[in-house]
């Protein structure tokens, strides 16, 4: 065992040798195991607030996880993005919305099916950086970056509307 930890949820993660996995708490039993993950270092690992999710970094990859199924729902390679910049969990619309370079360091925004993991849609536009993203409803996204104002469909990206809010856009 090479590390483990308690998450504020109440979860006991153990990374090992073989894998990084969830344990059950008052059996000891193994929850869900992740063997790609193995080895993974401390440093690696983050939970991410006021949510059931945890990052795990590993190689090129950052993968959103799951700590109670242990199920992938997200993995940036698989998404495009070589750096992630930042993201917003959107409840509402069942979005991880996630910002970041690609691997030509084009920007990227991606929109990610928390309950399967699946990339909605993708934007590959100027934005800047996003300032705040929210939920308006299950159906629409409101996202503020550097450069624009945007409401977008939650489920294919399509923009709603788009206003500028700098010179530079």
């Amino acid at each position: 065992i090479y590390w483990q930890e308690v998450t504020a949820l109440g979860n006991l993660i153990v990374s090992s040798g073989n894998q990084l996995a969830g344990i059950d708490t008052e059996s000891g039993s193994i929850l869900w195991g992740k063997t790609e993950l193995a080895g993974l270092n401390r440093g690696d690992f983050e939970e991410l607030p006021n949510s059931p999710f945890f990052t795990a970094t590993k190689g090129n990859g950052i993968f959103l996880i799951d700590q109670f199924s242990g199920a992938q729902v997200f993995n940036s390679e698989t998404a495009g993005i070589k750096t992630i910049e930042d993201y917003f969990l959107l409840y509402n619309a069942d979005a991880i919305l996630v910002a970041g370079k690609t691997f030509s360091g084009d920007p990227i925004m991606v929109s990610v099916k928390m309950s399967t993991g699946e990339v909605s849609w993708k934007m590959n536009e100027k934005f800047g950086r996003i300032i705040a993203a929210t939920d308006l409803n299950e159906r629409e996204l409101l996202i503020i970056t550097l450069f624009n104002n945007y409401k977008i469909d939650a489920n294919s990206g399509n923009v709603i509307w788009k206003e500028a809010n700098s010179a530079e856009a």
